[in-house]
């Protein structure tokens, strides 16, 4: 499973810069809704002149819901791998031409 794949579905305005993307994320052969909270950083130019929008989002994704269900465990069998997992993205948008 080399790629994962997001597809927006819905925009929520939430105050200020920030906005909820909500879309099917499919990763591991599994797609599940998920909710990216995202904050909206401005317009800016690409080197070639382009226009491009920025932004930032985060969420947390359960490694059982895409069906990760191992664990690691250490001599003293503490979990070394969680069961959640914190995604951070920084995003540039470009329009299609």
């Amino acid at each position: 499973f080399p790629t994962l794949e997001f597809y927006s579905e819905r925009f929520v305005h939430r105050g200020g810069s920030r906005w909820g993307v909500t879309g099917a994320l499919t990763l591991h052969g599994v797609s599940r809704t998920v909710t990216l909270d995202t904050q909206y950083l401005g317009l800016g130019n690409g080197l070639q002149g382009e226009t491009r929008a920025a932004c930032r989002a985060t969420t947390e994704l359960h490694r059982e819901d895409f069906t990760l269900t191992w664990q690691t465990m250490l001599a003293r069998g503490i979990a070394a791998v969680g069961s959640s997992i914190a995604i951070d993205l920084d995003i540039q948008i470009v329009p299609k031409g």
